[in-house]
């Protein structure tokens, strides 16, 4: 039997990839963590409008956590967006724009470079952002039951459950 060339371990394709990727910088680790968390206080003093707004891009945030989160906690990431988004909005006129949900999308780097610092022994990167995560949910299903939502404040808890299951598998508990 004939073998073609083979390529050294370094230089397969995954290899090239992680030296091309950038690490999450711990600043950009300690910002994202930062800007979830004042988004966090932000959702917690949020009128009806702009509460409502602010959840939707929750929602949107734990979509694209779901999509990048490293192997080890991507079922129970996914599990957790999908018990999020499981009831219907929260009802009413909702702003398009606000301080949460641009501390929210800012934070959407430091996620998208996760799976790279976890296999990299990165499991602190993981963990520092699901505790905040998990911090925002909770404020989501708060305001959620300040407003008389309770389909969406059960959904809410539920998914801060199965994020602090995720965080648990980083060998942690936030």
């Amino acid at each position: 039997m004939v073998r073609g060339p083979t390529l050294a371990y370094d230089q397969s394709l995954p290899r090239v990839r992680e030296r091309f990727t950038p690490h999450i910088a711990p600043a950009d680790r300690a910002l994202a963590q930062t800007r979830i968390r004042e988004a966090s206080a932000l959702l917690g003093r949020a009128g009806r409008a702009d509460g409502a707004g602010d959840v939707a891009a929750l929602g949107d945030l734990l979509a694209i956590t779901a999509a990048y989160s490293p192997d080890l906690v991507r079922d129970r990431v996914r599990a957790a967006a999908a018990a999020s988004s499981r009831p219907p909005p929260a009802p009413g006129a909702r702003s398009l724009e606000g301080r949460a949900r641009a501390g929210w999308r800012a934070s959407t780097r430091a996620w998208e470079h996760a799976p790279r610092a976890a296999r990299g022994g990165g499991a602190a990167v993981v963990l520092t952002l699901l505790t905040a995560l998990v911090e925002a949910v909770e404020a989501a299903a708060a305001w959620h039951r300040a407003q008389g939502f309770h389909a969406q404040a059960r959904a809410a808890a539920d998914a801060a459950v199965l994020l602090r299951d995720a965080a648990a598998l980083t060998g942690s508990r936030p």
